[in-house]
């Protein structure tokens, strides 16, 4: 009983340290935690992310895996490792990691948007499209999917949808691209 009130004292002390932006302390009390129970799911999670935020994303990578292992169907495991990947350019793992994301968690705005990022610079344009719309529909306000959509209809050569989308933006609405040919 009185090592399992040590590892939660530990756990919220290196929660606490996250959230004060103390990641290298967090780091420290996390990987304390790992030592003392390496199947503890949250705590390989939280210092996975702690990694991913200190650019350590091959590290995290391991720490993202084994918490997929222990708890597959846990949707942020996969959608962390994704950015991992793809902050390493390691798109087709990365690719994959987003798709099982919105398998598990299909409201994941964001996995959407990395997704339909990577196939984009893949050159499936369709498929980049339909999910950035997806990505939009979960999160109207996404402004880098408006932006990155418009790019990709510019791509297209389909410039009046990009200049639709780009001003479907809250963000731009204030954007008249006539004012450029004055």
């Amino acid at each position: 009983v009185r090592e399992g009130l040590q590892m939660e004292a530990l756990a919220d002390l290196a929660s606490k340290a996250f959230t004060k932006g103390r990641y290298t302390a967090a780091e420290q009390l996390y990987r304390t935690l790992y030592d003392a129970q390496p199947d503890h799911v949250a705590g390989l999670v939280n210092l996975g992310t702690i990694l991913l935020y200190r650019n350590k994303c091959s590290e995290s990578i391991e720490f993202f895996a084994r918490a997929t292992r222990l708890a597959p169907d846990l949707a942020i495991s996969y959608f962390l490792a994704g950015v991992s990947y793809y902050r390493m350019d390691r798109l087709d793992e990365a690719a994959r990691m987003f798709a099982r994301t919105i398998e598990l968690d299909p409201g994941n705005a964001e996995a959407f948007f990395y997704l339909a990022n990577i196939e984009g610079v893949s050159g499936q344009y369709d498929l980049a499209l339909k999910h950035f719309a997806a990505a939009l529909k979960l999160k109207p306000g996404l402004g880098d999917a408006h932006y990155n959509m418009a790019r990709l209809y510019a791509e297209m050569k389909q410039i009046y949808k990009s200049f639709i989308d780009l001003y479907s933006n809250p963000k731009y609405r204030h954007f008249r691209p006539w004012e450029l040919f004055r």
